[in-house]
């Protein structure tokens, strides 16, 4: 299948509730592309539609070697909704603890550079409330991490139709009281009871993956001693106002190890939890 005459699919890499994702390849550059369709009988109002394709063009707008980057979202003739992103080859997160867990400094550099492509992603207003090993990939290039999936990142109801025009300051961070998405074991205490989500709850989120890769358990099972152990004490706590930003944890990190290159041990394969 081609879709928009331009984006040809070819293997399956995942599919899901909402539809399915394709390995495919841009016929007009040639290069290769991951290509994620919604599902044609989900029943999606046109403004619910509209509201998908502004909040992926902000996303697109993300900048930030860590963060798979989105090329295109468009509908086909037939109405399919369809986004276009960097095709990133390596091994998810929740792949590579199968085989055993990461040791400290490998960790604290994954984490460090994850907590700046949030950095990033929270200064355009953007949360993404899905962190989790399956989200996450580890690659054989550099920064030899990058972050899976905005899908559920919410924005505000009332955005501009231009996303050029978004910034910071005209962004809702705080999803619906009430709606309760994500996944159980990595939401922080407000997201798991449909409180108000925010910036810091991507950085609990992230916590818990840190403790997780680390020790093989959720928290509070297993210890990490040391200072690593007490920043991610610090991503875990329960007000979200007592942790820290996702920058500022970045900078914490930065302290204890720098920002990986590569993952030497990570296959280059398609992901299997797309």
């Amino acid at each position: 299948r081609v879709l928009a005459d331009r984006f040809e699919l070819r293997d399956t890499l995942g599919s899901g509730g909402m539809g399915a994702v394709y390995a495919g390849v841009d016929r007009v550059t040639g290069q290769p592309v991951a290509v994620k369709l919604v599902r044609a009988d989900l029943d999606a109002p046109t403004s619910l539609l509209r509201r998908f394709l502004r909040e992926a063009e902000l996303v697109a707008s993300l900048e930030h070697p860590a963060i798979v980057r989105m090329l295109h979202v468009d509908l086909d003739t037939d109405g399919t909704l369809f986004q276009v992103q960097e095709l990133v080859r390596g091994e998810t997160l929740a792949a590579r603890l199968q085989r055993g867990n990461l040791g400290q400094d490998e960790v604290a550099g994954m984490l460090r550079t994850l907590a700046d492509a949030l950095a990033t992603a929270h200064a355009r207003g953007v949360v993404h409330r899905d962190v989790k090993p399956g989200n996450i990939m580890l690659t054989d290039t550099a920064p030899g991490v990058k972050l899976l999936d905005f899908g559920i990142a919410r924005l505000r109801d009332d955005v501009t139709d231009d996303p050029a025009t978004l910034d910071a300051s005209s962004l809702e961070t705080l999803t619906r009281v009430g709606a309760v998405i994500g996944t159980p074991g990595f939401m922080g205490p407000e997201q798991a009871r449909g409180l108000e989500v925010g910036p810091r709850t991507d950085v609990y989120a992230l916590g818990v993956v840190g403790w997780l890769a680390l020790t093989g358990s959720l928290p509070p099972r297993g210890a990490v001693p040391g200072a690593l152990g007490d920043v991610l004490r610090a991503c875990l706590a329960d007000d979200p106002d007592h942790r820290p930003d996702a920058a500022g944890l970045s900078a914490r990190l930065s302290r204890l190890a720098p920002a990986p290159e590569t993952f030497d041990d990570a296959p280059t394969s398609f992901p299997e939890d797309v």
